[in-house]
């Protein structure tokens, strides 16, 4: 069996079209979705649609947390984020918001395989440090996990540990990740909706025969782009007067944290 695992869609279509492309050329056997669905981006109930035609399990991600008001701390994520979340809940028919409410937490591929959005505790919270990582670490290992597949971050990497937890590695994807089942695993495959820190959309394929997983990146074309941005600008608006004060907060914030490290 092959599964393509995929996360933060983010409204973008165009970024879940290449996964399913991808999925249908290379034969893939199961697609998984680390959440997020929404937020961002400018066509979330067609991603939705495009996630129940194909029969996609999904985990729930902040931002359908958020989003159904499931979540407290809608004040402290970005404001364009906010705002699009806003948006959004205009955009989705009953139907879709039902099916964002009813998803879980977490998937269990096998009985030794995980799936979850940010980590074993909130899905608010990151896992970018190896002190994080290790308290997942030992959550899977309370578990009897192998293997945990996150996203949140946008970053595509991965965490590896020995049996005793007493070195873990944070490495990228250089090259596919050989699967040792003495060992314990913590896999982002990035994000296929909003890019950070300078990489590209991504997703990953877990070979279970092989045992082992694949990067796989992609870009979008320039008319993607530019559909993307319109159809953004034309839902969500550009500058605006009214949210400036809120840019300016997060800005400072930002600045604040910045400088405090």
């Amino acid at each position: 069996m092959r599964y393509l695992i995929f996360s933060d869609v983010h409204g973008n279509l165009f970024g879940l079209q290449r996964v399913l492309q991808y999925a249908r050329r290379e034969e893939i056997d199961k697609l998984y979705c680390l959440g997020d669905l929404v937020g961002y981006h400018g066509y979330p109930a067609e991603c939705i649609d495009r996630i129940r035609e194909h029969g996609i399990a999904s985990v729930k991600g902040n931002h359908e947390g958020l989003l159904l008001g499931e979540l407290s701390g809608f004040s402290r994520i970005a404001e364009r984020a906010q705002h699009s979340l806003k948006v959004t809940r205009g955009l989705l028919t009953t139907e879709s918001v039902e099916f964002l409410r009813q998803l879980p937490f977490s998937i269990g591929i096998s009985e030794r395989i995980l799936l979850l959005h940010a980590n074993f505790w909130d899905v608010k919270q990151t896992i970018n440090t190896i002190e994080k990582a290790r308290r997942n670490f030992e959550a899977m290992q309370e578990r009897n996990l192998w293997l945990t597949f996150f996203g949140h971050t946008h970053r595509p990497e991965a965490f590896i540990a020995d049996k005793d937890l007493q070195h873990i590695q944070r490495v990228g994807f250089d090259h596919p990740i050989d699967l040792d089942e003495e060992r314990y695993y913590l896999i982002n495959p990035g994000t296929v909706g909003v890019r950070r820190h300078g990489l590209p959309y991504s997703f990953v394929v877990y070979d279970e025969t092989r045992k082992q997983v694949q990067y796989v990146p992609f870009e979008l074309t320039d008319a993607e782009v530019q559909r993307l941005s319109e159809r953004d600008k034309a839902l969500f608006g550009g500058f605006s007067l009214r949210r400036l004060p809120a840019q300016i907060r997060e800005r400072v914030r930002r600045l604040y944290y910045a400088l405090s490290r």
